[in-house]
């Protein structure tokens, strides 16, 4: 930073002053000399240091990389929209009455849970062993076959749904590792370990524009 107008015009000043006293006598050639040495020693001090300014080429290429990376991320939320579909299952929701017309069901696309897949599961199957027994009792051989086939579907497709969820939630950490080094410019950030953590398919999605913006 270069030293303001008026600073240049009081040392200026202080040193007119004391050129007049050494012409008039009042100071020595020594005497002098030493306060001018002093006024000019001072000035350099009250003088701040001007801070060195970024190289435009560096603020230019740390664009660049921010730039890059932001691509790549977006690169990487799109593949997961499309690797994400691989993971959902379909259900059909129940009927309902309007009015006095009866609205079939509907197919519903969603991601499964281990937390669903187990207790649904389980409910399905604890029925199914239910009514083997009850239906045998009741109705003969018929309703007992029914019960342990609907009891060994209901297994089936609940080890079915878990595998699916814990599938989908090892893959959703891989892509949050690949999304957080892609945004770090390639740094080297800790792999996910351990047991997939459980999560909420509502949360899921990668965040929207408003919230990716720096």
């Amino acid at each position: 930073m270069a030293p303001c107008r008026r600073c240049s015009v009081s040392i200026a000043d202080e040193l007119h002053r004391l050129q007049e006293l050494h012409q008039s006598g009042a100071l020595t050639e020594e005497e002098f000399a030493r306060a001018k040495a002093a006024v000019l020693a001072n000035a350099s001090a009250a003088v701040p240091q001007a801070e060195e300014a970024p190289s435009p080429g560096a603020e230019i290429k740390d664009q660049l990389d921010a730039i890059a990376r932001r691509q790549e991320a977006d690169m990487i939320d799109r593949e997961w929209q499309g690797q994400r579909e691989q993971y959902m299952m379909t259900r059909t929701e129940s009927g309902t009455w309007v009015g006095n017309r009866h609205v079939a069901g509907y197919p519903v696309r969603y991601l499964p849970t281990r937390a669903n897949s187990l207790v649904f599961g389980t409910m399905a199957v604890v029925g199914g062993i239910i009514f083997t027994a009850f239906g045998g009792a009741v109705g003969g051989g018929l309703f007992a076959a029914f019960g342990v086939l609907f009891t060994v579907f209901a297994a089936g497709w609940a080890a079915y749904s878990y595998s699916r969820a814990v599938a989908y939630e090892r893959a959703h950490s891989n892509y949050l590792y690949r999304r957080r080094r892609a945004l770090s410019g390639g740094a080297r950030s800790p792999e996910p370990k351990g047991p997939p953590v459980e999560l909420d398919w509502r949360s899921e999605l990668p965040p929207s524009a408003e919230e990716r913006r720096p």
